[in-house]
């Protein structure tokens, strides 16, 4: 049996591969805490940071904890 996408969901991956290609464009030559941010602040969730940056979620988590700090 053969499974094809529907319209909504042929439509939501290619959203998903433009908002990659934003990101990577937005994220390029800043560094990994520069990044993190920008990525949360696009409303990525760090689980979602951690797959795209290619790192493991706690260390994002660290990241963002300490620009949370940094702020206040």
């Amino acid at each position: 049996m053969v499974l094809h996408m529907n319209y909504d969901e042929k439509v939501l991956k290619k959203l998903d591969i433009l908002i990659q290609v934003s990101a990577v464009s937005a994220i390029q030559g800043k560094s990994l805490r520069e990044q993190v941010n920008i990525l949360f602040l696009a409303g990525l969730r760090p689980r979602d940071i951690a797959k795209f940056l290619r790192k493991k979620p706690n260390h994002i988590s660290v990241i963002l904890n300490d620009l949370r700090k940094e702020k206040n």
